[in-house]
């Protein structure tokens, strides 16, 4: 989808309404009040589309001192948050450049944080690959130390090793399928 327009047009509206509709809170603004329009006592994000061949809606009411009202598929949800959990939606903002720009390991934690939403049982191996890394690393401390021996070692490299592959796979897995067009979600806009 190519979206543009002059300025004041309403497309960072739209990306942002697609946001709190996709992910339950706004990028930008901080208090819901920010988003409704000025005069207006509420504002109501509706979003219909379709993930494949999985239809859903959601519909976020925004009041200035009440909690937000969300439901998803007609179902009123506990909190806003929980649409990431049930929807898997990945959203790429301006500040998010740095994931082009910057060091790798900011393009790693971002495609963690995909696993994490493509692949919901996966979402821990990054933290527990980084976990074994530390445990390792500290055995090798107390090693040189003489603190330790080195049977104590092999443990932690063979769970760094089998963590490393699980987490090879499901990096390699989430880009297969973030690429997948019969998986994206495709909104319907309504004027």
């Amino acid at each position: 989808m190519l979206l543009h327009g002059l300025n004041g047009a309403g497309k960072t509206n739209l990306l942002e309404a697609l946001h709190v509709g996709t992910q339950g809170f706004s990028p930008r603004a901080r208090r819901d009040a920010q988003l409704i329009r000025f005069g207006a006592s509420a504002g109501k994000v509706m979003l219909r589309g379709s993930t494949g061949d999985n239809a859903f809606a959601t519909d976020i009411v925004l009041a200035p001192h009440e909690p937000r009202s969300v439901t998803l598929n007609g179902e009123r949800l506990t909190s806003a948050e929980r649409l990431r959990h049930e929807l898997t939606t990945l959203v790429f903002t301006p500040d998010r450049l740095a994931v082009v720009k910057g060091a790798p390991a900011t393009r790693r934690a971002y495609l963690d944080r995909a696993v994490g939403r493509l692949l919901p049982a996966r979402a821990t191996l990054a933290n527990d690959y980084a976990a074994a890394v530390g445990q390792r690393n500290a055995a090798l401390r107390r090693i040189r130390a003489a603190q330790s021996t080195r049977d104590a070692l092999a443990p932690w490299t063979g769970r760094v090793v089998s963590l490393g592959e699980d987490l090879i796979r499901a990096r390699t897995e989430a880009l297969r399928w973030n690429y997948r067009p019969d998986r994206l979600i495709r909104p319907e806009l309504t004027p």
